[in-house]
């Protein structure tokens, strides 16, 4: 997620120095300004205000950047990158994803080379 400077200008002013802070108010903040934001992007933009949350105990209600490259829906993104593949071509040109889609169970979902060829004859 990206931020204009001025949104962290903005929370560090909002955050008075050594005063103590509601917890309401600090996710305030987060859902007015940084709704959606993880919190190594928050730990970025704003390191002040994530120590603050970090303190609270409210680390937790903030999500966790994704892991996959291929962000919440590979399959959707194997269908993007790839249209009309087959499963062989996907494991040759991305590995990886090929991995991620056969430990998620979804390669039935991506047709073999003999399910394409079956589709064009018809």
């Amino acid at each position: 997620m990206h931020m204009p400077e001025n949104y962290s200008e903005l929370l560090e002013a909002m955050l008075p120095r050594n005063k103590h802070v509601e917890r309401d108010y600090l996710m305030e903040l987060y859902y007015k300004y940084l709704h959606g934001a993880s919190k190594e992007a928050i730990k970025k933009i704003c390191p002040r205000f994530y120590m603050r949350l970090y303190r609270e105990g409210l680390l937790a209600k903030i999500p966790n950047a994704p892991r996959s490259r291929y962000g919440d829906d590979p399959l959707k993104t194997c269908r993007e990158r790839f249209p009309g593949c087959s499963r062989g071509k996907i494991e040759t040109n991305e590995p990886a994803l090929y991995s991620l889609l056969w430990r998620r169970g979804l390669l039935k979902y991506i047709p073999t080379k003999s399910e394409l060829k079956e589709q064009a004859n018809f």
